[in-house]
């Protein structure tokens, strides 16, 4: 019976397998491996080696197969703005040139993975456009991760164990090492229940083939959402959901009016109060006064606090090169030693500190290619929900410490971009085969990381 499962499963045929391979070795295996292990010193370690793994095999089993190489050059040269990628691979080989490839080896190797597999996703993304299972799938995976850590955290509570000490993972299990890891994935996933949202209330407007919830289920994923955040006292992660939201509401407000709109934040506001009073019911506190507690200590920290530190990395930058930087991930000597110090949880700082004025430019200058090379009507309510998280959330604390971060980023990104229509673009040719070459060279890239890296760009 398995075996006959595995052979008509639509999630396994061969032009199915490498996003498969994807999800599965880059999330699913992660979390249980990651439950498992009790060990504090080796689980950034196993998430960057299944990180790795995931990227060089999906390189590995779309390019074994002669008509998905095909396709996926046609993908490069049509349907993929490959213009904005070597734009990024300029930026990359600017900093290169500046402070030569070995004090940032790590850095640029795992940009050029990232890089490299993000359209890779957006053709497998593409061509299984027609099917929803992988989809679907990964809605339920996001879900069942945010609805996982929410028992396991609950427990801590309940236990009055450290929510992110090492000593507490041999006694009762929890997903993410850091309490508030865990954040990135309510601040890039919150675009799940709106969305859920629309599609329970006003389905024809959405064009996402998002699977079906009661509007009372879909107040419950809300509430979890929520729940998860004021249990951990996630600032970053509250303000990208709030923000989520208010981008939410005003399309909805500019789209469909006034009751509907009025409807959308009556239920937001009813699953926050549910998330609240389960939270004030576990631990007989709001957890607004602990935020506000948090920011006062972290202002008030002198070598070692977080706003001393983002001072001490751009004081890095200023006396490394304001044009090029100090480059990618190269960690400046002036900063004290903390547990949060190898990265100033502010991914905009970090960019400008590593790539320097040469580094920013070239991002914004890849932006403003992929929004003219868009077409109006390609952004979405998702995309933009998606969209308002990332932005809020990269300025407060950081997406890329663990590999999940940017495993949802490549996930989530790879699908949008996958959705949209783009204008025909001349240069398309020539950079769509530059990427079609890095794509060859994943596996390799993800073999070199492997073997030389420290577990940690």
């Amino acid at each position: 019976m398995f075996a006959r499962f595995l052979s008509e499963s639509p999630l396994l045929a061969s032009d199915a397998l490498p996003l498969t391979w994807f999800i599965v070795i880059g999330g699913v295996v992660a979390m249980p491996l990651l439950v498992l292990m009790p060990d504090y010193s080796y689980r950034y370690g196993l998430q960057w080696l299944g990180f790795y793994f995931a990227c060089g095999g999906c390189s590995a089993l779309v390019f074994a197969q002669a008509g998905l190489r095909r396709d996926y050059l046609l993908f490069l040269r049509d349907r993929f703005p490959s213009e904005v990628v070597v734009i990024l691979l300029l930026m990359i080989l600017g900093s290169v040139c500046a402070h030569g490839f070995i004090p940032q080896a790590t850095g640029v190797l795992t940009m050029l993975m990232v890089f490299g597999t993000w359209p890779l996703l957006s053709f497998l993304w593409f061509i299984q456009r027609e099917r929803h299972d992988h989809f679907y799938w990964f809605i339920r995976i996001v879900l069942g991760v945010v609805l996982a850590e929410s028992l396991f955290l609950s427990c801590y509570q309940w236990l009055g164990l450290g929510m992110s000490s090492a000593g507490s993972l041999s006694i009762w299990p929890r997903i993410f090492l850091n309490v508030r890891d865990n954040n990135q994935w309510l601040a890039c996933g919150f675009w799940i229940p709106i969305s859920l949202w629309f599609s329970a209330h006003v389905p024809d407007r959405l064009s996402l083939p998002l699977p079906r919830f009661a509007p009372s289920s879909v107040i419950g994923l809300t509430a979890m959402f929520w729940y998860l955040d004021l249990l951990t006292y996630g600032r970053g992660a509250f303000l990208a959901m709030l923000f989520s939201v208010a981008c939410a509401s005003f399309w909805c407000f500019r789209s469909l009016g006034r009751p509907v709109t009025q409807r959308f934040l009556r239920d937001q506001l009813i699953g926050f109060g549910l998330a609240l009073l389960g939270v004030f019911a576990l631990r007989s506190s709001l957890p607004f006064f602990n935020m506000t507690s948090r920011l006062a200590v972290d202002l008030g920290r002198s070598e070692s606090g977080r706003w001393q530190i983002l001072l001490h990395w751009i004081d890095g930058w200023l006396k490394t090169s304001v044009f090029w930087g100090q480059g990618w991930g190269v960690i400046p000597e002036n900063v004290a030693w903390a547990p949060w110090s190898k990265d100033p949880h502010n991914v905009y700082v970090q960019i400008l500190a590593d790539g320097g004025l040469w580094g920013v430019g070239c991002i914004v200058l890849a932006l403003i290619v992929l929004l003219r090379s868009m077409r109006q009507q390609s952004l979405t309510l998702p995309s933009l929900a998606f969209a308002a998280g990332l932005f809020v959330y990269q300025g407060v604390d950081r997406i890329w410490a663990i590999s999940s971060g940017l495993f949802c980023i490549l996930v989530y990104g790879s699908f949008f971009v996958s959705q949209i229509q783009l204008k025909e673009n001349s240069s398309r040719l020539l950079s769509g085969n530059i990427l079609f070459l890095v794509g060859v060279c994943l596996p390799a890239v993800a073999l070199f990381l492997l073997l030389t890296s420290d577990g940690r760009p």
